[in-house]
């Protein structure tokens, strides 16, 4: 192998490293947002809210757990045994407010009341208790749909965490195209200055241009290079910015790559819907926040409605069906049987004024009145900012084709002075005014076309509307 090809390999392999190194890698903002969504800690964390719901929905159903009971008490004194009372069973709460009782008494001693005489075999019974107030509604009911709510609520919560964040990431990820852009704009625009700087040292060492040109030439070459440093400062904190929300799946921060720069500017069209009766529309169906207040109204109802069960008598009633194991028979399972063998109780009380009771359940209704002008503040300041959000982005839709109209006209008379220039028909001074405007309405052009895509992303997010994905 020659040294000459060696050398040739050689220049190959460290221009293919260095392609690799310097490639540029495109980042869209739908790659973006998936990758945030995916892995970001907030992402992450409103997934819990879903674990966390269906805890509380299974404490709620707990409250109708059946419920083993056990009870002993035996007594013994100088050398005498008093009575030894068992009784356990198991309780059941049904739906209606009231128990199922299974279970066993046996009951033994000298000195024993007689009322809690059992035969010697013991009694098992079979009966039913039940609060006669809480037989339409109840604190078990109330709970378990209020848990319901609370479902609800949090997968509201959880749509409201997950579009705020989208926002989040469309406006860091358009703001950082735009500093990009801008950043683009500025080399370009100093390379252009240092184009003419050079020409105009050329045309004065031939003759054509006076001494005094150079300085403004050089003057313009600074003032570009001071706004190209600006620039660059500005897209490097905007990357920093970008960069926060990038995390891998273990939950660890992730840098973006030096690289990685993002999706082209395209036409100007909107993904998200913009007739304004529609948005206003979604808004009362899926906007987060008046979720939130509708279910706080419910569970406000709920509260109400408990609350009226207090006005009933307090009346709890009890009935046992009672029998003897030792002297069971199918045949004696009948109405004379039942009359004889039972157990039967009631308790009621009843307060006389029902100021507690009254005063409970008009502050529920006081707290519904005011849930229901809060309602109508938080819907009124909703619908006012989708009002204002459309207008912006109709507003910067039609900016941005007018902008786009003079970035061409400005780039044909720039074209044209620079021609005028180099054939000694133009000043300098005209040039650069040629040049910097061209450039500040390309600059431009990016800005509308970021606050096009922040005002999407603002008002798909006041809507309440699904994340919008390229």
């Amino acid at each position: 192998m020659t040294k000459t090809f060696k050398i040739a390999i050689l220049t190959l392999v460290i221009n293919t490293i260095a392609s690799n190194m310097y490639s540029q890698k495109t980042l869209t903002f739908s790659d973006y947002y998936q990758l945030v969504v995916t892995n970001h800690t907030i992402s992450k964390q409103a997934n819990l809210l879903d674990n966390a719901t269906k805890q509380e929905l299974r404490a709620a159903r707990g409250m109708f757990d059946p419920k083993f009971d056990f009870d002993l008490t035996t007594k013994e004194f100088d050398g005498k045994k008093y009575y030894d009372y068992l009784d356990f069973g198991l309780k059941i709460p049904v739906w209606f407010g009231g128990d199922l009782k299974l279970g066993y008494e046996n009951n033994t001693g000298l000195n024993k009341n007689p009322a809690d005489y059992t035969p010697s075999g013991g009694l098992v019974f079979v009966g039913i208790e039940m609060s006669l107030n809480n037989f339409i509604f109840d604190e078990r009911r109330a709970a378990v749909r209020t848990a319901q709510n609370l479902k609800r609520m949090n997968l509201a919560e959880k749509t409201k965490i997950i579009n705020k964040l989208y926002l989040t990431v469309a406006k860091d990820y358009w703001e950082w195209f735009f500093t990009y852009n801008k950043l683009k704009t500025k080399e370009e625009s100093y390379l252009l200055a240092d184009q003419t700087y050079k020409a105009v040292i050329g045309r004065i060492n031939g003759g054509d241009f006076a001494s005094i040109d150079s300085v403004e030439a050089k003057m313009n070459l600074l003032e570009r290079k001071t706004d190209l440093m600006d620039a660059r400062n500005d897209f490097q904190n905007a990357s920093i910015g970008l960069s926060l929300n990038l995390w891998t799946p273990n939950n660890e921060p992730l840098e973006l790559e030096p690289n990685v720069i993002p999706e082209d500017i395209s036409e100007a069209t909107v993904k998200a819907d913009t007739n304004l009766t529609s948005l206003l529309a979604n808004a009362e169906q899926n906007q987060p926040e008046l979720q939130k207040m509708n279910l706080k109204l419910a569970k406000l109802q709920i509260d109400k409605k408990l609350y009226a069960q207090n006005f009933l008598p307090q009346a709890t009633a009890y009935a046992k069906y009672l029998n003897a194991p030792s002297k069971f028979k199918t045949e004696d399972l009948n109405i004379p049987y039942l009359r004889n063998n039972y157990k039967i109780g009631i308790h009621m009380i009843q307060p006389i004024f029902l100021r507690k009771e009254r005063a409970k359940y008009q502050l529920a209704q006081v707290k519904i009145d005011q849930t229901l002008f809060e309602q109508k503040l938080v819907t009124r300041e909703i619908y006012n900012t989708i009002k204002q959000s459309h207008n912006d982005l109709m507003n910067y839709l039609q900016m941005f084709t007018l902008q786009k109209e003079m970035f061409e006209a400005s780039e044909k008379m720039y074209y044209g002075e620079k021609t005028k220039f180099e054939m000694g028909e133009a000043t300098l001074f005209y040039l650069n005014v040629r040049q910097t405007k061209m450039l500040e309405s390309k600059i431009k052009l990016f800005s509308y076309y970021a606050k096009i895509r922040k005002s999407e992303a603002t008002l798909n997010w006041v809507a309440g509307g699904t994340p919008i994905k390229n």
